[in-house]
């Protein structure tokens, strides 16, 4: 049974992003790339969780890792050439929300992005309340403090006012529970 479910898994991550690229979605907007990943991306989870995580063999992870990274790196590349598409920043936040733990390697390009591009959009208030726990991603903090600097809408430098509190707050119990550690 352990083998079959590791070769489901192993044919579910090869050929899952081979059947999204012969729909032909090189090509198609990015609010249908966004949609095509979040399926590939929660197929993958469901599939992953039923297995059981310690089911699934190194080469099988990495693989799903791999296939991940190119997924969402994508979505960021058509993300920078469209910033004015409507789905742009549902893009990044996806990418955001995926990467959550940064190990896929581009949750601060992603971050990045939503400086450059969309500082100034409705919504980065309480956006930036839901990054506060980013406090390991060095963007995370760049961005909120560009929200509560630049944005012109004074309640969302409120929101973001709010979030730089909380995530120095955050950083600051981690600081204080390492140092009062005893050795």
């Amino acid at each position: 049974m352990q083998v079959r479910v590791n070769r489901i898994i192993v044919a579910v991550l090869v050929l899952a992003p081979a059947v999204g690229h012969s729909r032909g979605q090189g090509g198609s907007s990015l609010k249908a790339q966004l949609a095509a990943a979040r399926e590939r991306h929660q197929r993958a989870v469901t599939q992953y969780r039923q297995a059981g995580a310690a089911a699934a063999p190194p080469v099988t992870k990495a693989r799903y890792e791999e296939e991940r990274r190119r997924d969402l790196g994508n979505l960021l590349d058509q993300a920078e050439r469209h910033p004015d598409d409507s789905a742009a920043v549902p893009a990044i936040q996806f990418v955001i929300n995926a990467d959550y733990e940064g190990s896929i390697g581009v949750l601060d390009r992603a971050i990045g992005l939503l400086s450059r591009d969309h500082v100034s959009r409705p919504g980065n208030g309480q956006y930036c309340r839901f990054l506060a726990p980013y406090y390991y991603a060095p963007a995370a903090e760049s961005f909120i403090r560009a929200v509560l600097a630049k944005h012109p809408d004074r309640w969302e430098r409120a929101g973001a006012c709010l979030a730089l509190g909380t995530m120095l707050r955050i950083k600051s119990t981690g600081c204080d529970t390492s140092a009062s550690t005893p050795t």
